[in-house]
């Protein structure tokens, strides 16, 4: 998982539990006030997180929303 677009020079892969804890869960699963300046700079950059997969997702992982 990384905590920048993982394609970005510099950007170093990290554990999930670590990675995680640095994730803006607030601006991106709750309602709140998108005009807010502030707002839009944190879910920018909680939108950049990348989680990597090796190989592939099995079906049965993915949620059907």
């Amino acid at each position: 998982m990384t905590n920048d677009i993982s394609n970005k020079a510099g950007v170093e892969l990290g554990a999930p539990e670590e990675i995680l804890d640095q994730l803006d869960m607030d601006v991106i699963y709750r309602r709140t006030k998108w005009v807010d300046p502030e707002i839009q700079k944190r879910l920018r950059i909680a939108e950049k997180f990348e989680v990597l997969v090796p190989d592939e997702v099995l079906l049965k992982y993915v949620m059907d929303s």
